[in-house]
């Protein structure tokens, strides 16, 4: 186990709804607040949406589902 999270988050909720509900857009969050010193420019927001679709999105295709049915 890693600091990283440490100073990121005032408390450990957070990072366990985020872990749970949201992983990839915590992992970012905390790599911008990390290394970045928490500056959210252009770069930082395009891949902040990325990764909420990334989370939001289905885990299998429809094409899958398909062909198991």
């Amino acid at each position: 186990m890693t600091n990283w999270f440490t100073g990121v988050f005032d408390s450990l909720l957070w990072p366990i709804l985020g872990f749970l509900f949201a992983p990839t857009t915590l992992l970012w969050y905390s790599v911008v607040a990390v290394v970045y010193n928490g500056t959210w420019g252009t770069f930082q927001i395009i891949v902040l949406i990325l990764a909420i679709l990334t989370d939001v999105s289905p885990s299998t295709s429809k094409k899958r589902r398909r062909q198991s049915a």
